[in-house]
């Protein structure tokens, strides 16, 4: 998601709608894109704070994945 586009100046959703982060809860996409145009320090720190948050929600999604992968395999009577 590029927000410096246009199309999120007026987009008053929150970058991820699922994401429970204090990006998404605090900051609309409008906000984040006046904030991304006017080059402010602070939007690559709320964009952080959202990337950092998907990354370890899809981190740790995949380690149980992988965990339960594991223990089947291992306790499974074939």
């Amino acid at each position: 998601m590029h927000l410096k586009k246009k199309a999120f100046a007026t987009d008053q959703r929150p970058i991820d709608e699922a994401c429970s982060c204090f990006t998404c809860k605090s900051y609309s996409r409008a906000h984040l894109h006046a904030i991304s145009v006017s080059e402010e320090v602070t939007g690559c720190s709320l964009i952080s704070i959202h990337n950092v948050a998907f990354q370890v929600h899809w981190a740790s999604f995949f380690l149980l994945t992988m965990f339960l992968i594991v223990y089947l395999k291992k306790f499974s009577f074939s």
